[in-house]
């Protein structure tokens, strides 16, 4: 159960579309699902990578927010939380219906947030 104390951040979510370049390919880009909602996030853990001998820092990431009925997000649609971006790869909706979890990961060079 999420408090209304505790949703303090602002994500928006959105999807992803492709459309034809005019040379028969393809880019992608997105469209807000949901232009703004109230979440709570809890960055669990970073994992060093090194990967080519550069080390690359992948966080991990919860979202937490109220249950939308209205929005049905899915796997791969994105979230923007502080000019970050994150592809959802793990949703899961409590037995209640009262909240979504979210659980992505991002590779981020930085701390600041």
């Amino acid at each position: 159960m999420i408090l209304s104390g505790e949703l303090r951040e602002i994500i928006k979510v959105q999807r992803p579309v492709r459309v034809s370049n005019g040379s028969g390919g393809f880019t992608t880009t997105y469209t807000d699902l949901l232009a703004k909602t109230y979440a709570k996030i809890v960055e669990e853990r970073s994992n060093p990578q090194l990967i080519a001998n550069q080390e690359d820092i992948v966080n991990y990431v919860h979202f937490a927010i109220r249950y939308r009925p209205d929005i049905p997000i899915k796997n791969a649609d994105r979230l923007v939380w502080r000019g970050f971006n994150f592809i959802i790869n793990n949703i899961k909706v409590d037995s209640l219906r009262t909240q979504i979890d979210i659980y992505v990961n991002s590779e981020m060079e930085t701390s600041e947030r």
